[in-house]
């Protein structure tokens, strides 16, 4: 395996190379507030905020350039509320082209109590968007991709909720639309979205194992979820199993990694940090055991810090020499449907 800071190096020639862009169609803002001994019912003295212009494709922006990685944050933005949200993003030096439209920015709430980091969230829905919208985003996203310069490559990453009133399969129908530019097409959702996402056969997916059983209607073990993924024409499969780790399989290797945090103080986003990890990872053709300990290590050092999407380059290398790998097949014997 190549070391940490080899890897870092290759990961930093990929804005030569690719052109990413990070597609929410459900951004918010992320308050996260400090209020010891939190309790229902009572009247408490905040003691620190926090906001952040978030939703799972920013978080993979921000995640991606803790990695030298640059990118564009794209997708859908109600009017009220995004002034503000694009001030954030500045902030954070990500860049942004949303389609704007009518209908206020959600929040989303997390209060952090106790010495234990205790976390309860509180989520908006959003707000329901005009008919046609899918159909104008669809548009802006085919120009943006369409308009990749200097011979670099377009990728795609199509990641979090759809919002309310917009049709379960607006994934598969955004996939279709951009595979006529790229196949480099990675998709993170849940439920409904990634059902229907997944018949497009995007290059590469990350749900966890919930979410992942779900799509399958059955109770496989992890391993074997991954390879049906694999048959069903997903280039890479990546399975997040929360403190227990993650399973990455790339129709030739299967690889179990995990690493172990010591006083985690966040939870949100790391399923982000490991997504960008893991297709930095395979941007710049690294094998199973070095994509898998990336993605591993990128989103437990998203524990290490508050904010999502973030984290340190010293948690990173910390973390990544300390991630334990389990090659658990290594054999090319799968076929895609």
């Amino acid at each position: 395996m190549y070391g940490i800071i080899e890897i870092l190096n290759r990961i930093k020639e990929l804005k030569d190379n690719y052109s990413i862009f990070t597609v929410t169609l459900n951004p918010v803002i992320d308050k996260t507030i400090l209020v010891p001994g939190f309790k229902a019912g009572k009247t408490l003295l905040i003691e620190d905020t926090k906001n952040t212009a978030a939703g799972k494709g920013i978080n993979i922006s921000r995640a991606l350039q803790k990695l030298y990685v640059p990118s564009i944050a794209t997708g859908i933005l109600p009017q009220t509320g995004a002034d503000y949200f694009n001030m954030l993003l500045k902030k954070d030096n990500l860049s942004g082209d949303f389609l704007l439209t009518k209908g206020i920015l959600r929040n989303n709430i997390t209060i952090v109590s106790d010495r234990v980091k205790r976390e309860t969230h509180l989520r908006e829905r959003g707000s329901i968007h005009e008919p046609d919208i899918l159909k104008r985003f669809k548009e802006k996203l085919i120009d943006l991709v369409a308009g990749t310069s200097g011979g670099k490559k377009s990728v795609v990453i199509f990641s979090g909720s759809v919002p309310a009133g917009m049709p379960h399969n607006s994934y598969r129908y955004l996939i279709d639309s951009v595979k006529k530019s790229t196949d480099l097409i990675f998709l993170d959702s849940s439920g409904a979205p990634l059902k229907e996402g997944v018949k497009s056969q995007p290059y590469g997916i990350k749900p966890n194992i919930y979410e992942a059983r779900e799509i399958l209607q059955d109770g496989p073990g992890a391993e074997s979820m991954a390879e049906r993924f694999y048959r069903m024409g997903i280039n890479h499969v990546f399975l997040s199993m929360g403190e227990k780790g993650i399973i990455y399989f790339n129709g030739n290797e299967l690889v179990k990694a995990r690493v172990k945090v010591k006083n985690p103080v966040n939870s949100v986003g790391s399923g982000d940090a490991s997504l960008a990890g893991g297709i930095a990872a395979i941007l710049s053709n690294l094998g199973a055991e070095e994509t898998a300990a990336l993605s591993c290590a990128a989103g437990a050092a998203n524990t290490t810090t508050p904010g999502a999407g973030n984290f340190s380059a010293e948690d990173l290398k910390y973390l990544y020499e300390r991630v334990k790998l389990k090659i658990i097949r290594r054999e090319n014997r799968y076929e895609k449907s």
